[in-house]
């Protein structure tokens, strides 16, 4: 083979590959309108399905809300909550007594305390009330632990804000409020029996105070 037929096959691939190629860019220019069209709606159903779940994730906190931002629940459980925890942030910060260990071991408990009359107040429910009344025997949640988990929180409570003041007088506190506490809580015990009979003595004999 001269090279005169070699530079001859050489040229006619080149002219068939560049043939080629110009329908494979003629295609695409074809294709490109549909291919705009599908991302187009892509996004359209991406922006769709996002705000889809935002509306369901608004709708599911509303729902929350409902639930627990009744009259009642804000009475019982969002008021203590925020001024206890405001009052137990100011005291530790800018009331008296002395700054140390003793003093954030008080916080602890004070926190701890106001958790638990939060918790207890909040499983009670309706059922909750000042005076003693057999509204309806509660014995879920931290309830099928501790008969009197409000008095026994309140009692821890009052020691951790003893601890942050720091003063001697705060004992006569609770030596005056451990007794009121276990009086309230036979008084209450006596109501509920007299109403649940047996169902009380049977749950008074599993669980604690």
């Amino acid at each position: 083979m001269t090279s005169l037929g070699l530079s001859l096959i050489l040229r006619r691939r080149g002219q068939r590959q560049k043939r080629q190629a110009d329908r494979n860019n003629s295609q695409d220019e074809l294709c490109r309108p549909a291919r705009d069209v599908i991302d187009y709606h892509s996004n359209v159903l991406s922006s769709y399905r996002l705000f889809a779940g935002s509306r369901n994730a608004v709708w599911l906190v509303s729902r929350w809300f409902a639930l627990v931002m009744d009259r009642g629940s804000v009475l019982r459980v969002w008021v203590p909550l925020v001024g206890g925890l405001w009052g137990l942030g100011m005291l530790f910060q800018y009331g008296p007594g002395p700054r140390g260990v003793v003093r954030s071991i008080g916080l602890s408990l004070g926190l701890v305390g106001l958790a638990g009359v939060i918790v207890s107040r909040y499983t009670l429910g309706r059922s909750f009330s000042v005076a003693p009344k057999a509204t309806a025997l509660v014995t879920r949640g931290i309830y099928s632990r501790i008969r009197n988990p409000i008095y026994l929180s309140g009692m821890i409570l009052v020691t951790g804000l003893v601890l942050i003041v720091g003063r001697i007088e705060g004992l006569a506190v609770l030596l005056v409020l451990i007794p009121m506490q276990m009086v309230r809580a036979r008084r209450e015990a006596a109501v509920l029996e007299g109403k649940f009979r047996d169902a009380y003595r049977e749950y008074r004999k599993r669980t604690w105070f």
